[in-house]
């Protein structure tokens, strides 16, 4: 979304804050503000809601202080570091499910960090999502890679638990 937003003719910058529905943009000098805000929109393919003066100034009041807008390469590196998080906390998860200890457990992690990494260079690769969904609606199929890539690392019956582990991990459930 964000290098989207960049190639607005008239968008000097563009941040996004951390759960992606809001974003601030910097009109480029002498840019017409009204082209470049139907460009965005456009670049958005949808049509945002402009926040009123008071209540922008209070969204990014915190900026100063740490409350994060972020840039297209900081958003990456953010989504890496969700990936990490997502890799450790869901070998463990997964770990504890299947009985896996030692390099068993490690294996597990560095399979899920592989592809998720992957699942995520695709995904900024394509522009972004709309929303967080996205990883619900792929997690089968990413079980099913992290489950092939450790094959070798885990003992037959250890990896038919695990896949079953996995492919439970970040299931969609009904109601949801």
């Amino acid at each position: 979304m964000l290098a989207r937003l960049e190639r607005v003719e008239g968008i000097a910058d563009a941040r996004v804050e951390a759960t992606g529905r809001l974003f601030a943009l910097v009109l480029a000098p002498g840019a017409e503000e009204a082209a470049a805000l139907a460009g965005a929109a456009a670049a958005l393919q949808s049509t945002p809601r402009r926040l009123p003066p008071d209540e922008a100034a209070e969204q990014l009041a915190h900026r100063a202080a740490g409350d994060p807008w972020l840039s297209r390469a900081e958003v990456a590196a953010l989504c890496f570091l969700e990936a990490r998080l997502l890799a450790s906390r869901g070998a463990g998860d997964v770990a504890a499910a299947a009985g896996l200890e030692g390099g068993e457990r490690r294996a597990m992690e560095e399979a899920m960090r592989r592809e998720l990494f992957a699942a995520m260079e695709r995904v900024l690769a394509e522009g972004g999502r709309d929303s967080p969904g996205w990883f619900y609606d792929e997690w089968p199929a990413l079980a099913r890679a992290i489950a092939a890539r450790c094959a070798g690392a885990l003992a037959p019956d250890r990896h038919e638990r695990a896949a079953a582990a996995l492919a439970a991990l970040h299931a969609r459930r009904e109601g949801r």
